[in-house]
């Protein structure tokens, strides 16, 4: 039951792909209009150097994320794999904020 869903799902995302690409074909609408290489490559032809240099022909590291909109809100997992020891005498337990202002664009 659970390989027939799965299988259904799979099949249900390569339906709506092919359906999102010939809504989007009429009005000329292509992420890698420019990215074509002559000649044919492994990912087809697709020129993957020209893929990365257009995500930094408008990059300027000096412009914090959303510059003139709301702050960018960054999510951050930590795991503790493993702790060696715990003295209780030396025991400094730190103040933590949910928006520390420690955190801030240079």
């Amino acid at each position: 039951m659970k390989s027939d869903v799965t299988n259904l799902a799979s099949w249900a995302f390569v339906w709506m792909g092919i359906g999102l690409s010939l809504l989007l074909k009429p009005i000329g609408f292509s992420p890698f209009a420019n990215a074509a290489a002559p000649g044919g490559s492994m990912f087809g032809d697709v020129n993957i150097s020209a893929i990365l240099d257009s995500f930094s022909v408008s990059y300027d590291k000096r412009v914090r994320p959303n510059y003139g909109g709301p702050p960018v809100t960054v999510g951050v997992t930590m795991y503790v794999l493993s702790i060696s020891s715990l003295s209780e005498v030396q025991m400094v337990i730190p103040r933590t904020r949910k928006n520390s202002p420690n955190f801030f664009f240079f």
